[in-house]
């Protein structure tokens, strides 16, 4: 009876691991995007003479890092920002949930395995 159960649990983490091995993908290929866009959006904005006055003029730069700061900012559209760093944390996610399932599968698996076989591993 237990081996029937513990089969059905594997058979659910199994398809959950298939869902979220997808998401993963589908966020990665989105993330890409984003990062793609982004790039693009940084060769069009003030950003690389920003950047340069880092190598320039070190000091200045670390004097008034809080106007720097805030310039580099301004030069960036906060929704590319948003977008990149929503679709990391998606990445992120789905990374962990998906490792978390196969460390349960493989737990599953063993029990599975132990039972059919008569010994603990």
């Amino acid at each position: 009876m237990m081996r029937l159960g513990l089969e059905r649990q594997y058979g659910i983490v199994r398809r959950n691991v298939g869902i979220l091995g997808g998401a993963f993908v589908m966020v990665t290929v989105i993330v890409i995007v984003v990062l793609l866009g982004f790039s693009h959006i940084l060769v069009r904005s003030s950003f690389g003479p920003l950047i340069s006055v880092i190598a320039s003029d070190p000091d200045l730069t670390l004097k008034f890092w809080h106007s720097w700061f805030l310039s580099v900012a301004e030069s960036l559209p906060g929704i590319v920002i948003a977008a990149l760093a929503l679709a990391l944390a998606l990445m992120l996610l789905c990374a962990r949930l998906t490792s978390v399932l196969a460390t349960r599968l493989l737990r599953i698996k063993r029990s599975i395995d132990s039972q059919s076989h008569g010994y603990i591993r």
